[in-house]
Order: C-alpha cells, then structure tokens, then sequence
C-alpha cells in the first residue's frame, strides 16, 4: 500500500450522483478504498430517487418505494456522515461551513468536493 495520506472528498448531499459514488465505494476492494477518506453532508436520511417523483406526484408509487435509504450504502462504503447541511464554501481555503443540529456548527476541510 502506499504511504501517500488518503484524499480527503467531501459529498455536499445525497443525490443520485453521490447514492452512485457510495454504491461504486462500497465495492472497491479494501486497499483501493482506503485510498479515498469520503464524507457525505446531508441532512436526510433518505435520498430520493429523481427519476420516480413524477410517478409519485401521480399517486402511481409512494413515497417508500422512490426513496433510498443511506445508512446501508454510508455503512458499507465506509463513509463518513455528517448529518449537516452546507452554509458556506470557502474554495481557496478548501473548507466548508456546514450546520447541523447535532453537529452545530463546524468547518470541514476538503481536497476535492
């Protein structure tokens, strides 16, 4: 393995591009994750399934069948959640200001966001 310091990706909110990020992490192997330090800011527990919202808005599913739960994507990839919600990014300093009611108020440092 090599003795390079992990790189830091921050994910500001659970939409479907990042429920595919957690999916894609959950499935590298373990030298290759451990390449990656990812945290996800999100102040939901659920994300919602884009592509069904027009069929729920019809009545045709409901709101369990067009959500996804994270804890079981965030557990097997080995993410960090921050139950949070962005204020503020500061790109220069690569922080971000993040809110969350457990967290309070807190910044987070950030190779790639």
């Amino acid at each position: 393995m090599s003795d390079e310091a992990p790189i830091d990706l921050l994910l500001l909110g659970a939409g479907h591009a990042h429920v595919h990020v957690l999916e894609k992490l959950a499935h590298l192997p373990a030298a290759q994750r451990a390449r990656w330090q990812v945290s996800l800011v999100t102040p939901h527990p659920v994300a919602l399934y884009s592509s069904m919202l027009p069929g729920l808005v019809a009545g045709h599913y409901d709101a369990d069948a067009c959500t996804i739960g994270l804890h079981r994507l965030i557990d097997n990839s080995g993410v960090r959640l921050l139950p949070a919600r962005a204020m503020h990014i500061d790109a220069n300093a690569h922080r971000v200001q993040i809110y969350g009611t457990a967290t309070g108020q807190a910044e987070v440092a950030y190779r790639l966001l």
